[in-house]
């Protein structure tokens, strides 16, 4: 039984639905208790000082996230000029199958506007919630030109 009713001395047969429009249903005699407050003052100050502390957390967690974070071994970090001498092309996939026995690999072929190319990719078990390998077709994935394929393009540029 909430407080509210005990502390103006209703027992449990007077409180029900039907007798909630009545008036008078509480006999005369009835003592009321006085008990703790059913919607207590919020202390602002302590409020207040709650949310400074949380909004000091949030605030060091932001910063600690923009340090620089520890290189990470094994892991190659390029200069910006090198970065600008990649060439970065969008390619259609045009054709998309799974390898056998291999649980990871999808066979693509894909279409940079220069000619269909294929590409073996290891994206097959972050797409394993999707039954049909099809799907993929219609997507579109962002390709580097290896250093061959650069050297062959200006090749034929100049001839």
């Amino acid at each position: 039984m909430p407080k509210a009713w005990a502390q103006i001395g209703a027992t449990e047969d007077l409180i029900t639905y039907e007798n909630a429009a009545k008036f008078g249903v509480l006999p005369a005699n009835v003592t009321v208790h006085k008990g703790d407050a059913l919607f207590p003052r919020i202390d602002t100050d302590k409020e207040i000082d709650e949310l400074n502390a949380l909004i000091k957390a949030q605030m060091e967690k932001a910063i600690a996230a923009q340090q620089p974070k520890a290189e990470v071994p094994g892991v190659a970090q390029i200069a910006f000029d090198d970065f600008s001498k990649v060439e970065l092309r969008v390619a259609e996939i045009t054709d998309c199958e799974p390898i056998k026995r291999a649980k990871k690999l999808l066979k693509l072929q894909v279409n940079d506007g220069d000619g269909s190319r294929q590409i073996v990719s290891g994206i097959r078990k972050a797409l394993r919630y999707i039954a049909d390998p099809a799907f993929v077709l219609t997507e579109q994935l962002l390709r580097t030109m290896t250093m061959q394929e650069l050297l062959r393009a200006m090749d034929e540029q100049i001839r």
